[in-house]
This record gives structure tokens, C-alpha cells and sequence, in this order.
């Protein structure tokens, strides 16, 4: 019986399967494969490639995980959006993207400069910083008054001034009720210090007493905040005490009435309670104190009640502080230089004595 194959012949074999060279040869698996991968090498007969190797496509890179900061910041930004958002009906000046910038600007810088060994520190130079900037660059902005920064603090805290190690020892409710703390008295003196100064300067027109009762004022101030006092009442009474002894330390004869008489304290303190003197969270429980209230008439009648009122000032010339400088001689009628003294004039420089009436204000 004929072969089944006889009459066709064998089965042909597959092309380039075996490395055979025919015309198709070198059309083999190997460069099936090649073009799989995108490769420009030429194939052998043996499936290997020749040449350059495959440019396909790259496996996609796997995703980069933030670390906590980032993620904080992340935060931060988001928390900054919102918050924004809520007063910016209040910016006259900037748009909200501006908004949004300004306000993270302003928490990375204060991010740099804070320090502190423990977190509560952390938190302290932060919060002091951040709303020294803010106060000093939006003072005439309308959301200072209102505006609660206390959440993107929190996480810009965290961001940039925080080690991991002081992070991981406060808990969650003890870190934000300390931040919240702090942002408050921080808002309160960027408020404090928007008008202070200036009813300082328009009360008390002399340079020299002018800086002895902005310190002394100023001074007080902060530390009675920190003392919270119950109500308006009670901070009233122990911000002037505080604030009289403070001047009196640096005024002539330990008398605050040397630098500021207690007419102009009672004009001083009753202006400055009529802004933003009185700390945010009593003011939002009690409201501001009238003008002329009886609490500041009370503080100021017992803080100065020890020290007596010094004389009028004498007009211009009669002594360098009003009181008596330098003239009639190095003392108060002669005993110095000459008898009626030197250089020109009733006394070397002008003025009854070095000390005519035994004092000088300043």
C-alpha cells in the first residue's frame, strides 16, 4: 500500500521554526518576539537579537510616598483654602489665590524662625511669630479683627517646626487645645498692637516718657494675659497695677508721675480699653467697657494713690526737663563753676541749677 506521504510528499515544516535561510527564513519566534517588545536589533537564525537593544514602553514608576510633613502641609494648604474662603469678603486688596499665597508665606516663615526644646515651646514661638507677621503686614486688612488661623497653624506646626519626636509625645486633644490657646492670645496682641502705640503717642507727647510707658503699658499687659483673669473686671485692675509699678521702677524717684501724670493714665488706659485693651475672650463674654467706665477710674485712683503728684513743669529754658537743669551755677543758686555760672546766660546752660528743686522727671 502506497505511503500516505507518497503521493504529496513529507509535511513541510514550519518556516523559520528549524533556522532554515529560505527566502522567509529569518522570519522565526525570535523576531515575533522582537516586535512584542519593540525591539530594532535584527534576529538570527537562532532567535537571539543582534544590534540595539528593545526601546518598548517603561514599566510605570511606583508612586512616591509622602512623608508626614508633606502630608501635614498638604493639610495645611487645604485648611488655609477654607479659611480663606470664610473672610475673604473682608480682603479688599488681595484675590483668593493671592489670599491663599500670602497666608502660606507667612506660615513657612514663621515655620523657619520658630524653635523650642519641648512642643508647648514649639507652639509658643510659632504662634508668636506667625501673628507678628500677620499683624504687621495686614494691620489695615478687615478679617485681622475675626479671622480664627488656629486649624492650618495646627498642621503648619506640624509641617515645618516640629521634630518627629516632639509630634509623637503630645496627644491629638492636648496638641490642638494648646495650639487654639495660643492662636487666640496671639490674635489678641496682633489686635493689642494695631492702635496701641498711636494713642500712646497722642497722649503722652514727650519721647523720652513716651517709651518708659510704652514698655511699661505693653509689658503688663502680656503678662496679665497669661495669667487669664476671670473678666474684664479683674484684667483691668491688675493690667494698671502692673503697668504703673513697671513706670514707676523707671521714673525719677520710683513716681510714675514723673513720666505720666494720673490724669493722662486715666486717659491712656480708658482709650486703650475702648480698642482691643480688654483680651478677645473677655470682650466676646462681657463687650468693651464703656468710656469713662468706673473700672479704669478704680485701677488707675489705687495704683497711683502712693505716689504724690510732682510739680507743673517749668516753661521752656528753665532747666533741660522743665523741672530744673542745668543754670545759676553747677547747683541750684551757685557753688559750681561761678557764681553765675559760665558760657553766657544765667548759669552754664540755662536754667535754675543742675537740680533746683532737688529732682528731675526723667
Amino acid at each position: 500500500m502506497m505511503s500516505q506521504f507518497s503521493q504529496f510528499g513529507p509535511p513541510p515544516q514550519p518556516m523559520g521554526m528549524m533556522g532554515g535561510k529560505g527566502k522567509m527564513g529569518q522570519f522565526d519566534m525570535g523576531q515575533q518576539q522582537m516586535g512584542m517588545f519593540g525591539g530594532k536589533g535584527k534576529m538570527d537564525g537562532k532567535g537571539k537579537m543582534e544590534g540595539k537593544e528593545g526601546k518598548g514602553k517603561k514599566p510605570p514608576k511606583p508612586e512616591k510616598i509622602k512623608e508626614e510633613w508633606e502630608m501635614e502641609e498638604d493639610m495645611m494648604f487645604t485648611q488655609i483654602e477654607e479659611t480663606c474662603a470664610t473672610y475673604q469678603h473682608l480682603e479688599k486688596e488681595w484675590d483668593s489665590e493671592e489670599f491663599n499665597k500670602k497666608i502660606g508665606g507667612y506660615m513657612r516663615k514663621a515655620g523657619k524662625n520658630a524653635c523650642g526644646g519641648s512642643w508647648q515651646l514649639m507652639v509658643d514661638s510659632f504662634t508668636e511669630k506667625f501673628y507678628t507677621l500677620i499683624g504687621t503686614a495686614c494691620y489695615d486688612h478687615g478679617w485681622l479683627e475675626t479671622a480664627d488661623w488656629a486649624l492650618p497653624v495646627s498642621s503648619a506646626i506640624k509641617a515645618y517646626a516640629m521634630t518627629p519626636a516632639q509630634a509623637a509625645s503630645a496627644s491629638s486633644d492636648e496638641y490642638f487645645g494648646y495650639v487654639a490657646q495660643r492662636c487666640s492670645m496671639g490674635h489678641d496682641q496682633s489686635r493689642y498692637d494695631v492702635n496701641a502705640h498711636e494713642i500712646v503717642k497722642s497722649i503722652i507727647p514727650n519721647k523720652v516718657a513716651q517709651k518708659k510707658v510704652r514698655e511699661a503699658v505693653d509689658a503688663s499687659r502680656e503678662n496679665v494675659v497669661k495669667q487669664m483673669q476671670p473678666n474684664p473686671e479683674a484684667f483691668i485692675q491688675a493690667w494698671v497695677q502692673q503697668a504703673t509699678e513697671l513706670l514707676a521702677a523707671e521714673s525719677f524717684r520710683n513716681n510714675p508721675t514723673a513720666s505720666m501724670t494720673k490724669a493722662d493714665a486715666l486717659r491712656l488706659f480708658d482709650e486703650l480699653v475702648q480698642t482691643y485693651g480688654v483680651p478677645m475672650w473677655l470682650e466676646s463674654v462681657a463687650g468693651k467697657p464703656h468710656k469713662g467706665c468706673q473700672e479704669v477710674i478704680d485701677a488707675v485712683t489705687t495704683a497711683y494713690a502712693p505716689h504724690a503728684e510732682l510739680p507743673p513743669r517749668a516753661p521752656k529754658g528753665f532747666g533741660k526737663d522743665g523741672f530744673g537743669g542745668k543754670g545759676y551755677g553747677m547747683d541750684a543758686w551757685g557753688g559750681g563753676m561761678d557764681a553765675w555760672g559760665k558760657g553766657g546766660g544765667y548759669g552754664k546752660g540755662g536754667g535754675f541749677g543742675k537740680d533746683a528743686w532737688g529732682f528731675s522727671p526723667y
